[in-house]
């Protein structure tokens, strides 16, 4: 998380200077992500703007696994399911997507 958009541009270049490669905010506004250079384990990077969306969503969402060990334990299933696909194409992103908007609601109308 960086405070604005003027350190995402400074981030953008420092690890590009470290052979990430910038991808764009694939569609989700308030973030950049990154795929690791060729030597590097991989997984997903992303630099978000504080407040954004995407940072909202990021901490929500993990605060409601941390404190919901059982919804936290299906979506680690979910992960492990969809983890041979991780490198091949973007379904292991959009394998998430359903059970996180369903997390981020049940988190949401916790804290509301």
């Amino acid at each position: 998380m960086v405070p604005d958009q003027a350190v995402v541009l400074a981030a953008i270049g420092a690890l590009a200077a470290a052979g990430w490669q910038h991808e764009g905010d694939l569609g989700v506004p308030g973030r950049a992500a990154f795929r690791p250079p060729a030597h590097a384990i991989y997984h997903h990077l992303y630099v978000v703007t504080r407040g954004s969306q995407a940072h909202r969503d990021h901490v929500d969402l993990r605060d409601f696994l941390r404190s919901h060990p059982a919804e936290a334990a299906r979506y680690a299933g979910l992960k492990h399911q969809l983890a041979p696909l991780l490198q091949t194409n973007r379904a292991y992103v959009t394998g998430k997507a359903e059970l996180i908007a369903e997390l981020l609601t049940l988190a949401r109308r916790k804290n509301s």
